[in-house]
């Protein structure tokens, strides 16, 4: 499951820059002069390593790996790796981390929670050696691959904060009071975060019971610590209790306020009126959720030598420069990819010792009724008088399919169309998500389509692959869905969730929520992520 050339991994360790006891500026001139793909290896004392670590992460180095000596006490070797300063290309790859952790975050800031999609870039990350004990990587799609040379499909890697919001309704907290030991980890991730919430990372002493202790030793390499070594471990800090307090936040910090687009002027309001939909909708939602800011990952399009180039950050920082937002950003070199802090202007005050934020509610208005009044107009106004007859369909077509499934009731019966043979599915019984089209297909179409391969491919990946669920495209003009269609009253571009069991249709739902959000990708995910799991567990 390895793209990356054996010469590549060569080239990470060939060239090799060895550091003893630095200084934070000698090891920011050593990085400067590695070449493209290298490594840096210190040396140091113990009671250096954090600082080192420091060093080493804000450069943008990644894959930070600690080697304990002999004796722990007398000091430490790292490892750091250079080489991630590309775009992010889509190749159709995911990557799975292996260990008892319910999620790690590398150092850039991408968190691996289950089976999650990935970069080409990240993906070849992930097959060096210091990764690939610990994370599987599928193979990339042969179309996507090809179009690496000539036409590569962008990845939007900006999915930071979705991630962290996945990851704390994941937690599961455990109030078992054990006895504890302490625990060294020893990396390539800059964190773990277990079951429970626990926040271990990477370089520092932390107590966890000694069950878990033994568990992590056995999966993660990490090392025990007894006597003074252990004096100053700490307990770990929960995921869920920071993210109540402080959202995403808690996963990052070193953030510098960035001055020169500081509040004191007058706002451009009128930029607002070329917003891409995305953003418009990211800055309504801080408003009307009452929300501090948004987080968005990569580095601003315009700048060529970037670390994840990203459209969303360019249009983000056009608004900072607009008098709009206020940026923060982490503190790191021009090869990391940076997390940013967006906030209304003049509301961030400082990140010291922990985030401080203060909500101007009259200009927040202004901005809201400006979006809301000003900017729909051509392009936009002809979306909204779309997604307004889109809607006049869902009523209409909800209101055959009621009429439908109470004579459904009445008579009861069910559509007993050989499905398993019309759309070739793999089970008997299951569940199918089903997208009915017309043969001539439109933009709303191809949106609808590809956001729900997405959010299939990000949440119900493990079902698909044991054969538990299936999506299907579905020309309605094909004689064999016919009864289907009708039975359903579907008469236009419809996603359609079905349960079947002996090959025949028990029951079903209309997604009625897919015509509004197709120019939203985000919130389409995350309403198909709703919608399918509430589906299926009302079936049980």
């Amino acid at each position: 499951m390895n793209t990356i050339q054996p010469t590549h991994i060569r080239d990470f360790l060939a060239n090799k820059i060895t550091l003893h006891c630095p200084q934070a500026s000698e090891i920011a001139a050593a990085f400067v002069g590695l070449p493209a793909i290298g490594c840096i290896e210190v040396s140091c004392s113990l009671a250096e390593l954090s600082s080192v670590l420091a060093s080493l992460e804000n450069v943008g180095s990644f894959g930070l790996s600690v080697q304990t000596t002999a004796d722990l006490i007398r000091g430490v070797h790292i490892i750091a790796f250079k080489g991630k300063d590309q775009p992010c290309f889509d190749t159709g790859r995911s990557a799975t981390y292996r260990s008892i952790a319910l999620a790690v975050m590398d150092d850039d800031h991408h968190l691996l929670l289950g089976d999650t999609r990935v970069c080409e870039k990240t993906a070849t990350i992930y097959c060096l050696p210091c990764y690939k004990k610990y994370v599987t990587v599928s193979h990339a799609k042969p179309e996507l691959q090809t179009r690496l040379k000539t036409n590569p499909a962008q990845f939007d890697c900006d999915t930071f904060d979705e991630d962290a919001s996945r990851l704390a309704d994941a937690v599961v907290r455990s109030d078992a009071s054990e006895a504890s030991t302490a625990i060294f980890y020893p990396g390539p991730f800059k964190l773990l975060i277990l079951a429970d919430g626990s926040m271990i990372a990477r370089g520092a002493p932390t107590h966890v019971s000694e069950a878990v202790a033994r568990q992590l030793q056995a999966s993660d390499g990490c090392i025990p610590m007894q006597g003074e070594l252990a004096a100053g471990a700490k307990s770990p800090e929960n995921f869920a209790e920071r993210y109540r307090q402080d959202g995403a936040l808690c996963l990052v910090g070193g953030f510098e306020l960035e001055e020169a687009f500081e509040a004191g002027r007058s706002a451009d309001l009128t930029i607002l009126q070329e917003l891409p939909a995305e953003m418009k909708d990211r800055l309504l939602a801080v408003v009307e959720s009452d929300s501090d800011y948004f987080i968005m990952t990569g580095s601003d399009a315009r700048n060529l030598d970037g670390c994840c180039p990203s459209d969303g950050v360019r249009t983000a920082n056009r608004l900072v420069e607009a008098g709009i937002l206020q940026c923060a950003r982490t503190d790191t070199g021009p090869d990391s990819c940076p997390v940013n802090i967006y906030a209304f202007s003049g509301e961030i005050k400082s990140f010291e010792p922990t985030p401080k934020f203060a909500r101007n509610p009259e200009f927040r208005e202004r901005v809201k009724d400006y979006l809301l009044v000003n900017s729909t107009s051509g392009a936009s106004r002809f979306l909204t008088v779309l997604r307004w007859v889109l809607l006049l369909f869902v009523v209409a077509t909800l209101g055959v399919f009621a009429a439908n499934l109470s004579h459904r009731n009445n008579s009861d019966q069910t559509v007993t169309g050989n499905l398993v043979h019309d759309l070739s599915l793999p089970f008997q019984s299951g569940v199918l998500v089903l997208q009915f089209h017309r043969p001539q297909r439109c933009a709303f179409c191809d949106d609808m389509e590809a956001h729900t391969r997405d959010a299939l491919a990000l949440y119900f990946a493990d079902e698909i692959s044991q054969e538990r669920l299936a999506y299907r495209l579905v020309n309605m003009e094909q004689p064999q869905f016919e009864q289907m269609r009708r039975q359903h009253g579907i008469f236009t571009s419809t996603l359609l969730f079905v349960e079947i069991a002996g090959g025949a249709e028990v029951r079903s739902r209309i997604v009625a929520a897919a015509w509004d959000l197709t120019d939203r990708r985000e919130a389409f995910i995350e309403m198909l992520r709703v919608e399918l799991n509430s589906f299926r567990d009302a079936g049980k």
